[in-house]
Formats: structure tokens, sequence, C-alpha cells
């Protein structure tokens, strides 16, 4: 498993940053963040016994996004200890398809400022699999994202 990388910039330093995006500083999301994509039966109760466990477990759910269809569900969650999450989850019986590490964008809350952050992203190759909202206050939305390329990203980002 790749550790995991965070993008994180100079914000006092807005020369550095491309007009309308703002990189996540330490302080906002902290620690170790991972995508895990959990597949279930479509069922009552199974959103309570995975957030139960991973309580248990002292794992935190940054946010998370959940849907099913046709009798199957999948859980998409950000956490802080995606290791400690995999195993529990695992070891309950769980179908864990994936674990990876994310990064984290802090852009201005605005229209086109996701477009734009975007944008810059694909024209350097880097896809994105996953995107998360994880906060949106005092004129910025703190983003999370799943992509293919964490260095490069990351480097988009800085």
């Amino acid at each position: 498993m790749q550790g995991v990388l965070e993008c994180i910039g100079d914000l006092r330093d807005e020369a550095l940053s491309p007009p309308g995006v703002a990189v996540a500083r330490s302080g906002t999301l902290t620690g170790m963040l991972e995508e895990i994509i959990v597949a279930v039966d479509d069922r009552p109760g199974v959103l309570a016994e995975v957030g139960e466990l991973l309580g248990r477990s002292q794992v935190n759910i940054e946010t998370l996004s959940a849907f099913s269809h046709q009798g199957m569900a999948r859980i998409h969650l950000i956490v802080d200890d995606g290791e400690e999450a995999g195993e529990v989850l695992t070891s309950n019986g769980f179908k864990v398809e994936t674990m990876r590490a994310v990064i984290t964008a802090t852009l201005d809350d605005r229209p086109g400022a996701l477009g734009s952050y975007c944008r810059r992203l694909a024209e350097a190759g880097v896809t994105i699999s996953g995107a998360y909202l994880a906060r949106r206050e005092a004129g910025e939305s703190e983003l999370i994202f799943a992509v293919d390329d964490l260095e490069t990203a990351k480097s988009v980002s800085e």
C-alpha cells in the first residue's frame, strides 16, 4: 500500500496558487487519509454496522458516500487509518474492494473553481476516480480526491 500524500501548500504566498485554487494546509484535514470502498448487501443496518465497527476501533470517518442498486450497495469511506479500517471490516466479513491514498485541496467557494482545478489535473494526465466534499466554510470548499497519480496531482496542486 502506498503512503498517503496530502496536497499541502503555503497559502501565505498566493502567487504560487493558481487563480481560484488554494491548496490545503495542515490544520484543516490532518493525518493520513485513505479511501476505502466496501461492497455490501443492501439491507437495513449495514451502514450502522460499518460505523460502529470503525468507531470501536477509533477509526475516524472524514466523509462518505453510499449508494445501492439491485440489492447490492457500495460504501465509499474516507478514513484517517485505512489499514486499521480495512482489517476491521475484512475481519468482520465485509468485502473491501479498494483501499487507496487520497489528496486534499481547498478551493475558493465560487462558481468555476472546481472546474478550473480539475482541468489542471486533467491536463497533467491525472484521472480522478472519486471526489468528496469534506467541508465548506468561510468562502472555501475543502475537497478530497482519489486519483490515479498522487505525485502528479500533488505537483499540480502546489
